[in-house]
């Protein structure tokens, strides 16, 4: 069985996000949200995905957008890729018959509706739902194993907040650039979108108008300008044609297309050229076709003596692939032509073209095999850069006026024969100077962090400090336990990678006890190995235990409730779920003393049956 998403860390922001894509758009615009409700409520009670959820790989490359022209950008980008392992999810199929898993996915997140009440009430409902058909989507990407996530665009809704929950789980999370970027002030279009939307880390651009615009309003995102390897220079045709091509703009720019269109019957009756039209994928053709007699595309570019367009990439695209483009001069924003390529008028348009003409210019910095060469230098680096920063292991360590213990802990784990881990402490703003012993004492140990603010307890800690875990395996210590010899690390580490089971989610082994507690005595070795019924029975100590990251992250976070029994609660979650390896190995020394060796927990008391019956439903 595979993990899924943990919906507690789902915000008001990231709902907001996603919903301002094109759906939101939708509903805005038109009188029938109660038909589009109902639509949207059987896209999901019928959605079949067939996406393969068994594949690992290094990077995962996603695309909703289904249009030939982004699947060639696409597969372009990702045959940069040759020196990492990687897989593919795009155009995923959707089979019309109902889905159970769906349904219930409904009803088990029904609680994020209380996100939607920032709109409008006759909306809610119907965003909601659409927002639990894009969360089931990409709960069926992340319970497949990967480092990276590389979306097609984040500004479509899927990978928007697949790119939003990357980030909450540790991925890596990659956007590219599928169209040229413009800033829309105070237009009102869905292309803003594009740039005010933008959770990835980081963003692949064509070039350097698109990278200062993502930094304009995301100055923490990181931008590496790689441009567009699918397109090559074009052969230089060999005879006048007489014939232009013209590039219509989206439809939200009409009254400008149409006044190009003017200028262009105008400008070829003048001078003896015809003219082909290559539309947008948004426009109304019909109604162009009511106003003008047009032509629509067939040949190949270099078959035109020269386009003209308004702010279309492809204009862009052409001018880098060497055609002479020249751009129509209106109030659509636009990334700007040199003057010497802008006409407003069909005789400003004879004139530039009987001018001999040559400028260096173009808003994508590379093309055809330079650009793909730098793809392939940004994915490459990225793998390095996941080899140095992937530790085996993770180590938590909460604490709370520790200062006269934690040196047990931390001098348990600098002598370990292994180093492949990193420590992080999450301390709850202690008083008797832990933060300080920590930084001062441990300073030269750059895998060791210390963090600290208040919290509500040990398990509010212990989530505070999973959210900066970059480990594969992770195991917590309180601060006054220790690994028992310098070589458990190692030989835990030998043994996963010896067990090379991929379903095998959490390996554990013993610990000694040190002192005497009211379910073990002084020096006993506790506990063997568990089966399902000894888990409903008793709990393996935390300081025994190894997750696996990936898989807690599905199951994160702890149970604050639970005052002291929030691990048992968690490792009853494991075993119901996922396969369970017994390590005949001492791990660490459990030192006795602390709440949890003595106290109760009357709220996980109340809730145990229950929870067993909902954790373990369908396996009596």
């Amino acid at each position: 069985m595979t993990a899924g998403i943990n919906s507690n860390s789902i915000t008001g922001k990231i709902v907001s996000d996603v919903m301002r894509c094109d759906e939101f758009y939708i509903l805005r615009n038109r009188d029938k949200i109660k038909s589009i409700e109902k639509k949207w409520l059987k896209d999901l009670y019928n959605i079949q995905l067939d996406i393969d959820v068994n594949v690992e790989s290094d990077v995962l490359f996603f695309r909703s957008l289904v249009r030939s022209d982004y699947h060639k950008l696409f597969h372009a980008i990702i045959s940069s890729c040759n020196d990492i392992s990687y897989s593919i999810v795009e155009d995923y199929e959707k089979t019309p018959s109902l889905n159970i898993e769906s349904v219930n996915f409904l009803s088990k997140h029904k609680g994020l509706l209380a996100l939607f009440d920032i709109y409008e009430i006759e909306l809610r409902i119907a965003l909601f739902i659409r927002f639990i058909y894009y969360f089931f989507i990409a709960n069926e990407l992340y319970k497949r194993k990967f480092n990276t996530i590389v979306l097609f665009s984040d500004m479509q809704p899927v990978e928007c907040l697949a790119s939003h929950i990357g980030n909450l789980v540790g991925k890596e999370t990659v956007t590219l650039q599928h169209g040229l970027y413009i800033e829309y002030e105070g237009i009102e279009t869905v292309n803003v979108v594009n740039y005010e939307v933008q959770p990835s880390k980081t963003f692949l651009a064509w070039g350097k108008n698109t990278k200062n615009l993502i930094e304009k309003y995301h100055s923490d995102t990181r931008v590496v300008i790689c441009g567009k390897p699918d397109i090559n220079y074009l052969k230089a045709s060999e005879e006048t044609n007489r014939k232009i091509l013209v590039v219509l703009d989206q439809e939200v720019f009409r009254e400008n297309n149409i006044a190009l269109l003017h200028i262009l019957l105008a400008f070829c009756n003048r001078n003896g050229y015809s003219f082909e039209v290559r539309f947008h994928p948004h426009n109304n053709k019909a109604s162009y076709r009511k106003l003008f007699s047009i032509t629509e595309q067939s040949v190949q570019y270099e078959h035109y003596d020269f386009c003209v367009g308004i702010s279309s990439s492809l204009i862009y695209e052409l001018k880098s692939q060497g055609l002479k483009v020249f751009q129509f001069s209106c109030s659509t924003p636009a990334v700007d032509f040199p003057k010497e390529f802008s006409f407003s008028s069909d005789i400003e348009l004879t004139k530039k073209i009987q001018s001999n003409l040559n400028a260096n210019f173009s808003p994508i910095s590379y093309v055809g095999e330079e650009s793909t060469n730098k793809y392939r230098e940004f994915f490459f680096n990225l793998k390095e850069k996941s080899k140095e920063s992937t530790p085996f292991f993770s180590i938590i360590i909460p604490t709370y006026n520790s200062v006269g213990v934690l040196y047990k802990a931390l001098n348990s784990i600098v002598r370990q024969t292994c180093g492949d881990y990193e420590v992080i402490i999450s301390d709850g703003a202690s008083d008797d100077y832990t933060f300080e012993y920590v930084s001062k004492a441990f300073a030269d140990y750059s895998n060791i962090k210390v963090y600290s603010s208040p919290d509500s307890g040990i398990y509010d800690g212990m989530n505070k400090a999973f959210s900066k875990v970059k480990g594969q395996w992770l195991i917590f210590l309180g601060s006054d336990d220790e690994l028992f010899d310098e070589k458990v690390l190692e030989t835990v580490k030998n043994r996963i990678m010896e067990e090379n089971n991929p379903q095998c989610k959490l390996f554990y082994g013993n610990v000694v006890v040190s002192g005497d507690v009211k379910w073990a005595k002084n020096g006993h070795l506790y506990d063997g190995e568990f089966s399902v019924e000894k888990i409903k029975q008793k709990n393996i100590c935390h300081q025994a235990i190894f997750y696996n990251v990936s898989t807690k992250r599905g199951l994160m976070p702890y149970n604050t409730k639970y005052k002291l029994c929030s691990d048992w609660d968690m490792n009853l979650k494991f075993f119901s779920k996922y396969e369970t390896t017994y390590l005949d190995t001492i791990v660490a020394i459990f030192n006795a003393g602390g709440a949890s060796t003595e106290g109760g927990d009357p709220e996980f008391g109340k809730d145990f049956k229950s929870n067993i019956s909902k954790y373990f439903r369908g396996q009596d």
